[in-house]
């Protein structure tokens, strides 16, 4: 029950910081990885499985600013809650990408 309400809480916080978490992640992709966001999913799988887990998506979200050390388990518990559609405890590159998609120029080109 507990940490069924821990995840309702940590959903609906990132969901009503979802434009903040997705403004921080491109920010820190347009700084650290030339705009692509393909290339900090590969800075950040450290074990080049092409999923990431909890270890992995809080370097990510401590690096992009989000949360603090005392809330930054309850944005990951949200984010698997939603973005890890088959339950696997891993978000794979693809459920990343439908969530965090690379930005596009004005011409439709995606950021290099």
């Amino acid at each position: 029950m507990i940490v069924a309400l821990v995840v309702l809480v940590a959903f609906t916080a990132v969901d009503s910081n979802r434009d903040e978490l997705l403004s921080k992640m491109q920010h820190l992709a347009d700084t650290r990885f030339m705009g692509s966001v393909e290339k900090m999913l590969v800075h950040y799988d450290k074990n080049k499985d092409d999923k990431y887990n909890r270890q992995e998506l809080g370097q990510l979200l401590q690096d992009a600013n989000v949360g603090t050390r005392l809330t930054r388990n309850r944005w990951i518990d949200g984010i698997f809650a939603q973005l890890d559609s088959n339950r696997d405890g891993y978000i794979s590159r693809e459920e990343f990408l439908k969530a965090v998609p690379e930005k596009k120029y004005s011409n439709g080109q995606k950021a290099k």
